[in-house]
């Protein structure tokens, strides 16, 4: 959810273009894997919401299979944005412009879906889309706001500890994680779980620590058992599609490992990628989930007698729509948004240089 900054979901700094010359300046391996955890994540929707029925053993299969790799695809998003975000001076700017992005397509779904009689208006309908956040419309882009406003501290804690102390810190919060709700198990016949939000914050966190180390050290290991380790990975995580599960996190690093070394420039790519955020806002808003496969069930595809070809054109229709959506509001409402961030974050400059002539004046 772009240029220059490299976030998971969306590249969130203030000077964001779509010219050839910018994005052509990133490299293209993890962008292009940006963009397979979002189709992913849009089949696992799709698998979820789409209420297509199948009827062969095949069509089952591949219909769990990718159903499967939906919490793989947000796996992959936050170790992609701990990555970059490790070595990124933190801006109060970046988050704001997460949540002016969110709260424009809340509002407009809201809205649109109000003059087509979908939901009756009210004011308090209207102030609920007004604050999407808070009001939890997108569980993701809320846990996601907050890790990035922990993220400063997050940050020092990599920079200060060294790697040998680290690796001790991330083997406990692994096995702290993975391993404490089978305790549980064992003690009470019942696997030990925290309340919502602060098991995926614990969750986010924890592949935070991963994707930054990984951001600042890297790991070496041989090419080889990189992608033997992580194909075996995305085997079991067809059994297990927990975002915390030892299947996941594994396969998802060895994905961030393999595509990171990917050395090419595709403007093609780039500008796919920095469309996620705004794919995932659209399709996955509480208004558009079941709405939307509903609509192109009945009035586009009515006549599709294949369920198997059903399921790939609901996909690629939510993904490709949703993509040039964004792409306008890249091209309209962000250049809007990104004269008010770069007005705010002159001002903040402003004041960090005045207060520090004041310390050194008073010094």
């Amino acid at each position: 959810m772009l240029a220059n900054d490299d976030l998971m979901i969306v590249k969130t700094q203030p000077n964001l273009k779509l010219s050839s010359k910018t994005e052509l300046k990133r490299e293209s391996g993890l962008e292009l894997l940006r963009v397979i955890a979002m189709i992913l994540i849009v089949i696992h929707h799709v698998y979820l919401y789409g209420g297509v029925e199948f009827t062969s053993n095949i069509g089952i299969c591949l219909s769990i299979l990718f159903g499967s790799y939906g919490k793989l695809g947000a796996d992959i998003f936050i170790l992609i944005s701990a990555y970059f975000m490790v070595n990124k001076k933190f801006k109060l700017t970046r988050i704001l412009n997460l949540i002016l992005h969110a709260t424009f397509y809340s509002i407009v779904i809201y809205i649109l879906f109000s003059l087509f009689d979908v939901v009756n208006f009210s004011l308090v309908g209207l102030l609920r889309a007004a604050l999407p956040i808070w009001y939890d419309e997108w569980w993701f882009v809320t846990i996601f706001i907050i890790l990035m406003m922990v993220s400063p501290v997050l940050n020092l804690i990599l920079h200060s500890v060294s790697q040998k102390k680290f690796r001790l810190i991330f083997i406990f919060v692994i096995g702290f994680m993975v391993l404490l709700p089978y305790f549980g198990l064992l003690l009470t016949g019942e696997f030990l779980q925290f309340p919502y939000y602060i098991n995926e914050l614990f969750v986010f966190t924890e592949l935070y620590f991963i994707g930054g180390y990984i951001g600042l050290y890297g790991i070496k290991i041989a090419k080889f058992w990189v992608i033997y380790v992580t194909c075996l990975a995305l085997i079991f995580v067809f059994f297990n599609t927990c975002m915390n599960s030892i299947c996941n996190i594994v396969a998802a690093v060895g994905l961030l490992l393999i595509f990171k070394d990917f050395k090419f420039r595709n403007y093609f790519i780039n500008v796919v990628a920095s469309t996620t955020f705004g794919i995932y806002l659209i399709h996955e808003h509480e208004l558009m989930r079941y709405n939307q496969f509903n609509f192109l069930c009945t009035k586009i595809f009515v006549h599709c007698q294949s369920p198997e070809l059903l399921f790939l054109l609901l996909t690629v229709t939510v993904f490709l729509v949703a993509m040039l959506i964004e792409l306008v509001y890249l091209q309209t409402i962000q250049r809007l948004n990104n004269k008010f961030l770069k007005f705010i974050d002159k001002k903040f400059d402003e004041h960090r240089v005045k207060q520090a002539l004041e310390e050194k004046t008073q010094k």
